[in-house]
């Protein structure tokens, strides 16, 4: 038995649909929320390699005697060069630290999501055929 009017008919009932909440709407990938507690530790992480970055390139550039003092001032014009690729290295692995902060997301995070999901599929496939069922005709 089809629900749908067929030529010329017209449905003796409208069904009226329910709006979607958004615990019922699908959630994309790329818009999941993150934890503020992850946002601010990558703004303070890129914060410390810009820092770093910073660090690294006025010692490698800069001559000793013209360094401040906790950069490294010695009396003498060469250049603190390894000084300054240990700085830059440090901001790299600060740098992959923000990312790691705003990007990766543990194997054990994802199968809890994926249970909570296998769970909530039945729930709430049960929910709309009761809701389905109330709203038949009586026949």
């Amino acid at each position: 038995m089809s629900l749908a009017p067929t030529d010329g008919e017209t449905p003796k009932e409208s069904v009226p649909s329910k709006p979607l909440t958004s615990q019922d709407q699908p959630s994309k990938s790329g818009e999941e929320k993150l934890a503020p507690g992850r946002v601010v530790a990558a703004i303070i992480f890129a914060l410390f390699a810009l820092a770093f970055f910073a660090a690294g390139a006025a010692l490698a550039i800069t001559p000793a005697n013209q360094l401040p003092g906790f950069l490294g001032y010695a009396n003498s014009h060469t250049h603190h060069t390894l000084r300054g690729i240990g700085s830059l290295i440090v901001g790299l692995v600060f740098t992959a630290a923000a990312w790691f902060a705003l990007r990766y997301q543990s194997l054990a995070l994802e199968q809890a999501r994926a249970a909570d999901v296998a769970r909530q599929a039945p729930q709430a496939r049960s929910v709309a055929d009761a809701d389905d069922s109330e709203n038949l005709p009586a026949a």
